[in-house]
């Protein structure tokens, strides 16, 4: 869950100023007054990049409970971020997790809208940073998950996503003009698939023990009124360990996998907020993905932790391509603001390094 103010290494400024943070708290109406259900959290943002002059937007949280869940129930929570610039780019993003019926069911996804500014390098390891190409597209975003839960922590379900993309503009000079690349002409992404999910961790947004593993796999085809033919598997593992008072160790390990004629934009990738800090977003891309993260997370004090975190990434388009050469490595280190000490979420500010290029996350929320 998390509003990404930006990530590039190559922009010369950024310049964020928090004008305001806003808690509001509202009390329940119903057992004990006294005791929370609802909070929200929102923290306005100034920024400013070559490719969109000064932007201006909003980010937070909203978490609460159902009537229907008892009050130490796990939080529900919607997040939101939005961004409008002078080049008239928006960017609206809204993910939510929810808990229904005391955990028996489990929604989460994303509903969004981009018309931004996306770079592009290539497909493969063969894609040096020369390469680089500007392109402008819009989309809006449909993601959602129901599962329903089987036995304690172990949960079952579907998976709907669809982005529907219109390219706005394209580089002259670039790859994607000449529409060689698949993906690169206008067209709808829509896929259908199982979900397994497996929870044990104590607190979602900043976990100090337990287990989280996803798993899913989904198809695109014409009768799920998509432009694109593909399936992908992916699994996602994170474990939390509790070292000693305030020092957690994290490990997480990605992996995703493609088969059929899979459009650029639907590939799996390494760079961005959550997948090896330090690469841009989307830097590298092609059918396998294969990444292996840790973090160590030490609380200061009530209001302020840090991080040292580091990992290794390899794409390739099989499991026979995989070689030593294209392992791309990260590390760098972090600061957290706490914004709500009972769920523990968190303002994320990291600094990552990779092969030859490094990057600047604010954000909400942890990366895994």
């Amino acid at each position: 869950m998390e509003f990404v103010l930006h990530s590039y290494y190559r922009i010369p400024i950024i310049l964020i100023f928090y004008l305001i943070s806003i808690h509001f708290a509202y009390s329940s109406i119903t057992i004990d007054s006294t005791l929370k259900r609802k909070k929200l959290i929102a923290l306005p943002v100034i920024y400013y990049t070559p490719d969109t002059r000064w932007g201006f937007g909003a980010a937070g949280v909203f978490s609460f409970n159902f009537k229907s869940d008892t009050l130490n129930a796990r939080y529900s929570n919607i997040s939101f971020g939005f961004a409008y610039t002078q080049n008239k780019q928006l960017s609206v993003y809204i993910p939510y997790q929810l808990y229904v019926l005391n955990r028996k069911v489990w929604i989460y996804g994303e509903l969004g809208f981009y018309n931004y500014i996306y770079s592009f390098y290539g497909i493969g390891n063969n894609s040096p940073i020369l390469l680089e190409e500007k392109y402008s597209v819009q989309f809006p975003r449909i993601r959602i998950a129901p599962l329903i839960k089987l036995m304690k922590n172990h949960y079952l379900g579907m998976r709907f996503s669809r982005d529907q993309f219109k390219y706005l503009k394209y580089d002259t000079s670039g790859q994607l003009i000449a529409h060689s690349i698949l993906g690169s002409i206008s067209g709808t992404s829509s896929n259908l698939g199982i979900i397994y999910n497996f929870d044990s961790r104590d607190i979602p947004l900043y976990p100090s023990k337990g287990i989280l593993f996803e798993s899913y796999v989904y198809t695109e085809n014409t009768r799920l009124a998509s432009d694109y033919h593909f399936s992908k598997v992916s699994i996602d593992f994170s474990q939390y360990m509790n070292l000693k008072k305030n020092l957690i160790f994290a490990t997480n390990i990605i992996h995703q996998i493609s088969f059929g004629d899979v459009p650029f934009h639907q590939l799996p990738t390494i760079g961005g907020p959550k997948k090896l800090r330090g690469y841009i977003d989307g830097r590298y891309r092609d059918k396998m993905l294969l990444i292996l993260q840790f973090e160590l997370r030490q609380k200061l004090n009530k209001y302020l932790g840090m991080v040292a975190f580091w990992g290794i990434g390899e794409i390739s388009p099989n499991y026979d391509e995989l070689k030593l050469k294209y392992i791309y490595p990260n590390f760098g280190v972090g600061l957290r603001i706490v914004l709500d000490q009972k769920q523990k979420y968190n303002l994320r500010l990291d600094y990552g390094f990779g092969k030859n290029s490094n990057g600047f996350y604010l954000t909400l929320g942890e990366a895994f």
